[in-house]
């Protein structure tokens, strides 16, 4: 069965790994194996995975989406890296309307 989606309680996880480990601040990576860690029951990792595609543990990218809301809003839980990805994102964006228009 899976879980209800609450992305409230989501968000209370990843503030609590952003605040014990200024490491996953810059480092989704890092961030999901800290949050998968806290909340996985699995021993083997065929029962992680199990767990993951049933939705028995956060989703990836509800993780990762927290991650980038909670820093958005709160300074001190962003990273060293934070402004840099906020210049970055502006480029993404120029990089994928240029797609856009030479798919057409």
């Amino acid at each position: 069965m899976r879980k209800t989606f609450n992305f409230r309680e989501v968000a209370n996880k990843v503030i609590a790994v952003l605040k014990e480990s200024p490491a996953t601040r810059d480092d989704d990576r890092l961030l999901l194996i800290k949050v998968w860690q806290a909340e996985s029951k699995a021993t083997f990792i065929s029962e992680f995975f199990y767990e993951l595609s049933r939705g028995k543990i956060s989703h990836f990218e509800t993780i990762r989406r927290a991650r980038q809301k909670l820093q958005e809003k709160y300074p001190s839980l962003r990273g060293e890296k934070w402004e840099k990805r906020q210049k970055m994102a502006g480029n993404f964006s120029e990089q994928l309307n240029f797609l856009e228009t030479w798919l057409q």
